[in-house]
């Protein structure tokens, strides 16, 4: 992996739990696009049920040779230097841990555009977001984001970090949760707007 990345091969990474729910046969889909102009590979991290059915897919669309699935890994954040980017495709999530790494890791995420990834990233700014479930809006994004320049992406990644920094370090987190109580007890109190 590590020669890939120095040979100027771009590698998408997709971390989590292989299920429909995570959609990552969208992916995929998409990736059998990306790859006829752009020298990428695939690796998907993680477990499932549907891991045999992507290897199949990954067959059937010719793109076999571009896909590695490594499996569960423990504390999956140290593959991040591997990735240019990370793929999150899924259909819902909660708060997702994948794009706080992502932040932490100075890594360019994209996700769905669902609620609780739009929440968390602003196009072109912090990350990237695609249509759900639109193979064809996937692929243009990954397009867009594997011919970013290097200053480009690097601008981007700190963005990103900083916000990691201002709200979900240990000390964000605690500062945030001490306005909220502070300002609901002066509510309490009636002395708050």
């Amino acid at each position: 992996m590590i020669k890939l990345k120095h040979e100027g091969v771009k590698t998408i990474g997709c971390i989590g739990t292989i299920c429909k729910r995570k959609n990552q046969g969208l992916l995929l889909e998409a990736f059998k696009e990306v790859v006829k102009a752009e020298d990428a590979i695939c690796v998907f991290v993680g477990e499932g049920e549907l891991v045999h059915e992507l290897m199949q897919k990954a067959n059937e669309y010719g793109i076999a040779d571009r896909v590695r699935f490594w499996g569960y890994k423990e504390n999956s954040y140290q593959f991040y230097k591997y990735f240019y980017c990370v793929v999150l495709p899924s259909l819902s999530e909660g708060q997702p841990i994948t794009t706080v790494e992502c932040f932490r890791e100075k890594v360019l995420f994209i996700g769905s555009d669902i609620p609780s990834i739009t929440e968390l990233i602003k196009h072109g700014e912090t990350g990237f977001l695609f249509k759900s479930n639109n193979p064809a809006s996937l692929a243009g994004v990954i397009k867009q984001v594997l011919s970013l320049t290097d200053d480009e992406s690097a601008v981007i990644a700190e963005k990103a970090y900083d916000f990691y920094s201002s709200s979900f370090t240990l000390n964000a987190m605690l500062d945030n949760y001490m306005r909220l109580y502070e300002a609901l007890i002066l509510k309490g109190k009636g002395l708050h707007k």
